[in-house]
């Protein structure tokens, strides 16, 4: 008899959503765009067209253009070219997510008649057109820019070349030969660095800004090998990162900025479009509708917004008939075998997720994960059905604002942000690198003038 009663009074065992760890989840999210790019290459006909997009899945849609594009020209650089400034810094900022690293090209602008342009946005662009100029090995084969920036003035490609100066942990420079450089270039020789064009010593330690460079850069000597190179930060003078390699244009001369970006096309260069026009053939087009109004419409590779919406805030937490909403939906999509998963900003939205949806009643309860061929995922559910249980969504961590669905490879992608009410848009952080150590000091200081009972 009491062992009737322990058993009736055990607590029901429930399971949680399953939540990878942290060393997996990059490597998820970039693994739903390898699964788009398979299916979308099993239905393409020829180059990548990736029409009836929603702009809020173009960071998404390129970096399976990409991986499509990569998979057909291996090693190729692709030139990604966008509408506007705006699609441009989604799209920077989207790919990121889903781990496709890729360059940005900063637009130039509109000047004011004899107006000196921003010392840190000619720097950037330097820089970005150096490494895109140099291709080492760990710059990435992806560069993200405007159409109209094509015909933006740029340093000439050999000049460009000509003044690059390479610097590498390990190699053989003389220091003294370096420091005779900066001085013949006209850079100013200081006790402390705090601006572009100067330089310092202490004992081996050269720290110097290029006037082309995003950052300046801290090289220790030892005899005439150089032993470390460290970015730093202009503020407190702390080094910031190691590199292993870096490099720098010492001086160019006005007469250097009579090239064009187009100059720096290679023969071999692939051509991505987003959403716009250009004047020159393109291998592959990411659009909100048809490159032609005369041809019939294909649907397959289609990537459509999310059909539940964004939530407004704390719907979802106080409404159990929001909660249910999603329920629904979530179920519907695995019945077909789609592979659902819903992305987080952080660890605490998450778990909040789980929480929720734990205690209603209403939320799947098996824990069916990863990325599974169709035919896979649909007997699972076939399963799960008879049993009356459903397969979680996977819940990943990213910095996705809008959700999305892609029916061509049963793929639904929901956004935490949409979930709770939190209407972010997308932005890259223009200017230096500089920025992020900067607001790290600031907060750093913030922090030290707290004191008890502040807060």
């Amino acid at each position: 008899m009491d062992t009737v009663s322990n058993k009736a009074k055990r607590p029901r065992k429930t399971t949680r959503p399953h939540i990878p760890g942290p060393a997996r989840e990059r490597g998820e999210l970039h693994a739903l765009v390898t699964a788009a790019a398979d299916a979308f290459t099993a239905t393409a006909k020829g180059a990548p067209l990736l029409e009836h997009v929603t702009p809020e899945a173009f960071p998404f849609a390129v970096a399976v253009a990409l991986e499509m594009l990569w998979r057909k020209f291996p090693g190729r650089r692709v030139w990604v070219f966008c509408t506007n400034a705006r699609t441009q810094d989604a799209i920077h900022a989207g790919l990121t997510i889903w781990q496709t690293p890729a360059l940005y090209y900063p637009r130039l602008g509109q000047s004011v008649a004899d107006a000196l342009p921003d010392p840190d946005l000619v720097a950037e662009r330097v820089a970005v057109l150096s490494r895109w100029h140099e291709q080492a090995e760990d710059t990435p084969r992806a560069l993200v820019l405007c159409a109209d920036s094509l015909d933006e003035e740029a340093p000439d490609a050999r000049v460009l070349a000509s003044e690059r100066r390479p610097l590498e942990v390990g190699a053989t420079l003389d220091m003294e030969h370096f420091l005779t450089d900066l001085d013949k270039a006209g850079y100013e020789r200081v006790p402390v660095v705090t601006e572009r064009g100067q330089f310092s010593r202490r004992g081996g330690i050269v720290d110097f800004f290029s006037w082309q460079a995003e950052e300046p850069l801290r090289v220790e000597w030892f005899e005439d090998q150089i032993e470390s190179i460290r970015a730093f930060d202009l503020h407190n003078q702390a080094s910031i990162r190691r590199l292993e390699r870096a490099s720098v244009v010492l001086q160019l001369d006005d007469e250097a900025a009579t090239g064009k970006v187009r100059d720096y096309l290679g023969k071999d260069d692939i051509i991505l479009a987003v959403e716009c026009v250009l004047d020159m053939p393109h291998h592959a087009r990411v659009a909100s509708h048809p490159e032609t109004v005369d041809a019939p419409e294909d649907f397959s590779t289609a990537i459509h917004e999310n059909p539940l919406g964004v939530f407004d805030a704390s719907d979802f937490v106080l409404h159990e008939a929001r909660r249910k909403q999603l329920a629904l939906q979530v179920r519907e999509w695995q019945g077909l075998g789609w592979h659902v998963v819903i992305v987080f900003h952080n660890d605490a939205e998450r778990e909040r997720y789980a929480e929720l949806v734990g205690r209603t009643g209403i939320s799947p309860v098996s824990g069916e994960t990863g990325i599974l061929p169709a035919s896979e995922k649909t007997g699972q559910n076939a399963r799960s059905t008879r049993d009356g249980l459903e397969a979680h969504p996977t819940l990943l961590l990213g910095l996705l604002y809008r959700g999305f669905t892609v029916p061509g490879a049963k793929l639904a992608v929901l956004s935490g942000a949409e979930i709770f009410g939190r209407h972010q848009q997308v932005r890259r952080v223009r200017g230096s690198k500089l920025d992020d150590p900067e607001l790290l000091r600031k907060a750093r200081d913030i922090m030290r003038e707290l004191r008890a009972g502040d807060i």
